[in-house]
């Protein structure tokens, strides 16, 4: 028996149930937006609540999809723009997160045949205070330094 196959166009009905695979989600542009402010709070070597965005974004709607299946008009429009404009700054506030620990982060180098203990910078380590997710940061040791520098008195020369 020989199979063939027979191509032909979806009718309305059809198309109407049809998934289109690979077409890019609410969850996906809000995930590449994510990973992006991420990717910002790591350049500046501070803490980002990755998750909680997520965790977030994630409760909005389903929030919003409960009360669209709740509600029975059906002129109910779900404003999808508030999701597309979702404000992740508050996710990398410094009073977002408390100072569990700060730890020198020494690698070994190799300088004229020895191999010594060199400090490269600092490990921070930080705890969310919404949900208690922990984000450690690499700090390097100039960035550290410039940071932690004591403020020049004005009054003293």
């Amino acid at each position: 028996m020989v199979t063939e196959n027979i191509f032909r166009t979806p009718t309305e009905v059809e198309r109407a149930e049809m998934k289109l695979v690979g077409n890019k989600d609410l969850a996906y542009h809000f995930r590449k937006k994510n990973i992006a402010k991420e990717q910002e709070y790591t350049e500046k070597h501070e803490p980002y609540c990755f998750r909680c965005a997520k965790v977030d974004f994630e409760k909005a709607v389903s929030d919003t999809m409960r009360e669209k299946q709740l509600n029975t008009n059906e002129d109910l429009e779900i404003d999808t723009d508030k999701f597309y404009k979702v404000d992740l700054e508050k996710y990398g506030d410094i009073k977002r997160f408390k100072l569990i620990r700060t730890q020198p982060v020494k690698e070994d180098k190799l300088m004229d045949g020895i191999r010594n203990s060199v400090l490269t910078g600092y490990s921070i380590s930080y705890q969310c205070v919404e949900r208690g997710c922990n984000i450690c940061v690499f700090v390097p040791l100039d960035v550290y330094e410039e940071r932690n520098k004591p403020a020049k008195d004005k009054t003293s020369k």
